[in-house]
């Protein structure tokens, strides 16, 4: 009877252990099965509206969401302070990574291309104390452009530019030599122009002068026309 006990128990304890192990191999599946299902994931920043190119990125326009680590992007910002303060190279879509390629470092490192809008040109426009209100220029000055071009009956003054800001300001203190003159205080400006602008103040200095007007901090109106002859000048015409 002792005996049967014995091999009874034997059984049953097997048995348990069968159950046991059954159990254990089924947990690890399932685990298995839900990290497939769940694999690692971190967070990765997008933009969360529409963005220009040059737009210094901040909490406003920038946001994170998960995503699993297989999935992000080589290069890809994963926390929002790998891009606070940096700038965008080139325009962004609500919801898109942000890469480390599509940024500049700070607005600093972009430099001056960063304040020119999308058509625009930088131009250097060469003045001396005389052109260039006596070289009291500043950036984010505003100015306006008049051109003055000789001809077989006299010369023509006309307003070729107007209400354009002052991007950098060039000069020297030294005297630069022109064909029949030494000028002192020789100094350039940088304006943004478009190509068209930028041909039309190319000729105008290769063929005659030019000179700028500073405007006042409020005054953004624009000037209907404005063109004068030297005949204009002889007729003893008023202008206003």
């Amino acid at each position: 009877m002792k005996a049967v006990t014995v091999a009874r128990l034997g059984v049953a304890l097997g048995l348990v252990l069968a159950i046991i192990t059954v159990l254990v191999v089924r947990a690890g599946i399932m685990a298995s099965l839900r990290a497939a299902s769940h694999p690692p994931e971190t967070t990765e920043v997008v933009v969360s509206q529409a963005l220009p190119a040059d737009t210094v990125l901040g909490p406003d326009n920038v946001a994170t969401r998960p995503v699993a680590i297989a999935d992000l992007p080589p290069g890809a910002a994963t926390s929002l302070s790998q891009v606070v303060g940096k700038v965008t190279q080139s325009a962004m879509v609500s919801g898109q990574p942000v890469l480390s390629g599509l940024l500049y470092p700070s607005m600093q490192a972009a430099g001056l291309a960063a304040r020119v809008r999308r058509g625009r040109r930088i131009m250097e426009l060469p003045v001396n104390v005389e052109s260039g209100v006596g070289g009291m220029l500043q950036v984010g000055n505003r100015v306006d452009v008049l051109v003055n071009i000789p001809g077989s009956s006299g010369s023509e003054t006309t307003l070729l530019l107007e209400d354009i800001p002052i991007e950098g300001v060039l000069s020297s203190t030294g005297t630069t030599t022109t064909p029949g003159q030494s000028v002192p205080g020789y100094s350039g400006v940088l304006i943004q122009v478009t190509d068209r602008q930028a041909a039309a103040l190319f000729l105008a200095e290769s063929t005659g002068s030019v000179e700028l007007l500073l405007r006042g901090i409020h005054d953004r109106g624009r000037v209907a026309s404005l063109r004068v002859t030297s005949r204009t000048l002889r007729r003893g015409v008023v202008l206003r």
